[in-house]
């Protein structure tokens, strides 16, 4: 029997050390990106950079929607098992994305006002970079999945120097220069990705093909590009915008007071991925904690972002003078009145990513698009610009306000319901600690009140596992273990569904997935939710509605904590499975450092005598637990926050022979 430790403590030492790579990886990356728009209104003149920019205005949105995309799926993916297959699928997926996003823009082109100087050359040059740019961002998730930031650090390093060298050389040239210049800075950066042999193993890694179908994987993509949907809609898109509605020179000047924003927002030491890793990983003592924090960390961020906002005014007309020659026009200066706003942009979109409010995030983004278009066509682009800023900000702000005050409300009268009408043995930890699953398994005695308190507790029908931040690592794990141990059209049951969240996901990717729950409650919310996906009730006594050796796999997710009699319950698992299948299990997790922190600081409410929770299991516990019941533990891992801290365990075991 071997057991996979969830992390060793040498490693925990060396996440600061990671840290402070991947901040240096991300200058670098930035440092690339500002060279193209500082050095083209210096060297070729800003009437040259402008009907530059008018050529690659829809090469830059369709680069600015894929970039993003390719290198978080690649993160999210590359260190799960069975991997191959989805990357696999994601370079198919590239290929086609790209091939459109090529056509579109000739084709935009051709109906644009620059039209008159897309010559043939100039079209191969902008197809050219916006192929390499899509490859280049593939290679880059590759290197940044298995943390090769010396390698990102060559490679930035020398897509710098050959831009810088190839647009010294090609001035004269003007557009023609700049384009060129771009390209050779493309294929430098690709040939040290490419020197990199870890960086070609993993990017051209093979596998079987991947279980998931289209609509899993627009939202798998949806969900790595929605934080940077906004800057997408306020950046790229506003130039392709100013590229018919502006001259050359007053798009260079647009596209420069852009710039100085995104050089002035280095000076702020905060990236959205810190964010969201933050608030994932948070320990999560209650969404008002979650929010109070939020509140801190976002009006300490605004206040930076308005003094270097007033610094970044102060030398506007010395950067002017210094890149284009003229001092800034006053149409423009307007812009920074939005710059503390158009900080806050990404980081909120995180912070709400983070914790799963996707409907505050779609608000956000869609009050942003139509403040900006309304506004953007009655008095100009930049106007428009400073609208949909500040539009984006203050719809999150308005949600997140909102939603509080909800949650407050929705708590109290639950609460005040629950009192009355439950036992002190049934009452809840408090009102957003559910588990998933609510099959419990207990005494003849207790059977009814068990069974009353979850019929209460999914009295609303509302799955709580929304606003879970360890649901998205949880269903991940899942679908990973399934893959690695089963096969298509295996069944599987989840023993203690809820609302149905994981079945559905399991019937999704081909597995004849089977729910079952004590409440009816609950299996009614996962009926009206998924039709199509089967739900049962399960017995009161606890017992399985099922023949012996029927199910290949069992998965049973924060619910056998909630369990008296845990022996019988793993042994009707053990009824169930077929020799050979595997139960996974995931309960909150604990260990010799948290349980000394809870003691210390924490002990009442974690171990609440009127709470749900009557199980806490450490990896002794669960392995003597697993092995006495005729399971062989496989691994035992943590999910959410960090060792020593992990929020829940993560365990995988196979029934014995």
């Amino acid at each position: 029997m071997s057991i996979a430790s969830p992390h060793t403590a040498r490693r925990a030492s060396t996440l600061i050390t990671e840290q402070l790579r991947g901040v240096v990886t991300r200058l670098l990356a930035t440092v690339s990106v500002l060279s193209a728009a500082v050095g083209g209104p210096f060297v070729i003149g800003a009437v040259g950079y402008g009907e530059a920019l008018s050529l690659l205005a829809v090469p830059y949105i369709v680069q600015g929607v894929l970039e993003p995309i390719i290198i978080a799926v690649q993160i999210r993916w590359l260190p799960a098992p069975g991997a191959a297959g989805r990357i696999q699928q994601l370079r198919r997926h590239l290929a086609v994305a790209g091939t459109v996003g090529i056509l579109l823009s000739w084709a935009l082109l051709a109906v644009m006002p620059c039209v008159a100087t897309a010559t043939l050359p100039r079209m191969a040059a902008i197809g050219g970079i916006l192929a390499l740019s899509i490859v280049n961002a593939y290679m880059i998730g590759a290197a940044y999945a298995v943390a090769l930031h010396t390698q990102l650090w060559r490679s930035y390093s020398c897509y710098i120097a050959t831009f810088w060298t190839s647009l010294l050389l090609l001035r004269d040239r003007g557009p023609d220069g700049f384009l060129l210049s771009v390209c050779t800075a493309q294929v430098a950066l690709l040939t040290a990705l490419g020197a990199s042999r870890a960086v070609r193993e993993h990017a051209t890694i093979r596998g079987v093909g991947a279980r998931s179908n289209a609509r899993d994987f627009l939202a798998e993509y949806s969900l790595a590009l929605s934080p940077r949907l906004a800057r997408i809609v306020l950046g790229p898109v506003t130039i392709a915008l100013g590229a018919v509605s502006m001259t050359a020179a007053s798009l260079a000047a647009y596209k420069v007071a852009l710039t100085i924003a995104n050089a002035v927002k280095l000076a702020l030491p905060i990236s959205p991925e810190t964010i969201q890793a933050s608030f994932s990983r948070s320990a999560g003592e209650g969404r008002s904690h979650s929010r109070r924090s939020a509140r801190r960390l976002f009006a300490a961020l605004f206040v930076a972002a308005i003094f270097v906002s007033c610094v970044a005014y102060a030398f506007r007309d010395f950067v002017y003078q210094k890149l284009l020659g003229i001092p800034q026009p006053e149409s423009l200066r307007i812009i920074f009145l939005a710059m503390p706003f158009m900080f806050l942009i990404e980081p909120i979109g995180s912070y709400l990513l983070a914790t799963r409010r996707s409907s505050a995030l779609a608000l956000a983004v869609s009050t942003a698009v139509l403040c900006m278009i309304v506004v953007g066509v009655v008095h100009g682009i930049p106007f428009g610009f400073v609208a949909g800023s500040i539009g984006y900000v203050a719809a999150a702000a308005a949600t997140h306000w909102l939603t509080g005050q909800r949650d407050r409300v929705c708590v109290f009268f639950r609460a005040g319901r629950r009192l009355v009408g439950s036992s002190p043995q049934s009452l809840p930890e408090d009102g957003t600690d559910r588990a998933d699953g609510a099959a419990c398994l207990c005494a003849s005695k207790q059977e009814r009140t068990v069974k009353d308190y979850y019929e209460d507790y999914w009295s609303d029908g509302v799955d709580v596992s929304d606003h879970d931040v360890t649901t998205p690592a949880r269903m991940k794990q899942m679908l990973a273990t399934m893959e690695a141990y089963c096969r298509w059209g295996d069944r599987i049951l989840d023993l203690g569904c809820g609302a149905g969240r994981f079945t559905a996901a399991l019937h999704r990717h081909g597995y004849d997935a089977l729910g079952l729950d004590i409440a009816e409650g609950a299996i009614g919310a996962a009926r009206q939710r998924y039709p199509d996906v089967r739900f049962d009730v399960l017995r009161p006594d606890g017992a399985i509605p099922a023949e012996d050796h029927s199910f290949a796999a069992v998965w049973s997710t924060e619910v056998i904590e909630h369990v008296l009699d845990v022996s019988r319950f793993l042994s009707e698992i053990r009824r169930v499975l077929r020799p050979g299948g595997i139960v996974v299990l995931t309960t909150p997790y604990h260990g010799l450092l948290k349980n000394s922190a809870i003691v210390l600081f924490n002990f009442h409410k974690h171990f609440n005598v009127e709470g749900s929770h009557i199980r806490f299991f450490d990896r002794r516990a669960l392995t003597r637990s697993l092995s006495k019941n005729q399971f062989e533990p496989l691994s035992l891992a943590g999910l959410g926050r960090f060792w020593p801290l992990y929020r829940t365990w993560f365990v995988v075991a196979k029934r014995a022979a």
